[in-house]
C-alpha cells in the first residue's frame, strides 16, 4: 500500500537515531546512511502524491477507511507506539483496516 510505505518512511526518519543503536534496525536504510534524510521525505511525498490520485477513483467509504487508517498510522508514528497495551491494539487494528 502506497500510503503505508509514505507512512513507514516517516516512522523511520523519526526513529533513525533510535534506530541506529537498535542491533537490527540499524541496517534499515535511514538508520544506516543509506538514504538521507531529504531522500525520505521527497520519497513519503511522491508516495502521498500517488495514494492521493489513488483515492480520486474510489467510492467514499474505501477512502474514509483510507483516511482512518492514514490517521491511525500517523499518530502511531508521532507517539502512541509509546502507549503500552495502546500500541499493540493499534498495531492489530491496521492490520485489520488494510484487509
Amino acid at each position: 500500500m502506497l500510503q503505508s510505505s509514505a507512512v513507514y518512511s516517516y516512522n523511520d526518519l523519526h526513529d533513525r537515531e533510535a534506530n541506529r543503536l537498535h542491533p537490527v534496525k540499524k541496517h534499515r536504510p535511514l538508520a544506516s546512511g543509506a538514504v538521507s534524510p531529504n531522500q525520505a521525505l521527497i520519497i513519503a511525498f511522491f508516495l502521498l502524491i500517488a495514494t492521493a490520485l489513488f483515492w480520486l477513483f474510489l467510492p467514499s467509504s474505501k477512502i474514509f477507511c483510507l483516511g482512518f487508517y492514514f490517521i491511525l498510522q500517523v499518530a502511531y508514528s508521532l507517539g502512541l507506539k509509546k502507549v503500552a497495551l495502546l500500541d499493540v491494539r493499534l498495531i492489530a487494528l491496521g492490520f485489520v483496516l488494510r484487509l
